[in-house]
């Protein structure tokens, strides 16, 4: 690929970034969203919450775990919505303690 179309692409590339952060803002003002998703923060993935949840399981809090999934929706936590891991976790942290 030549250097134009690099800038080209490059060029396109940030303008739909000034446009995703806009409307980001626009949504939180809106009320739609309580936090806007910055790249700072790292995605929860499935696997981090079955490890922590497993490992609370095998500590003798499984019926909490099973709590904290109704709490979020779910019977189990494949049926979680991914959205929802990040707030799992956090009171995951409370139950171990």
């Amino acid at each position: 690929m030549d250097k134009k179309v690099m800038g080209q692409i490059a060029t396109e590339l940030q303008t739909c970034g000034k446009a995703l952060t806009a409307l980001a803002e626009q949504l939180a003002q809106m009320g739609e969203t309580s936090e806007v998703p910055t790249a700072n923060q790292p995605e929860v993935t499935l696997e981090e919450v079955r490890t922590v949840l497993a490992g609370l399981s095998r500590n003798g809090l499984t019926a909490k775990v099973r709590e904290l999934l109704k709490k979020h929706g779910a019977d189990r936590l494949s049926d979680v919505n991914p959205a929802e891991y990040a707030a799992i976790l956090k009171e995951a942290e409370s139950l171990g303690s």
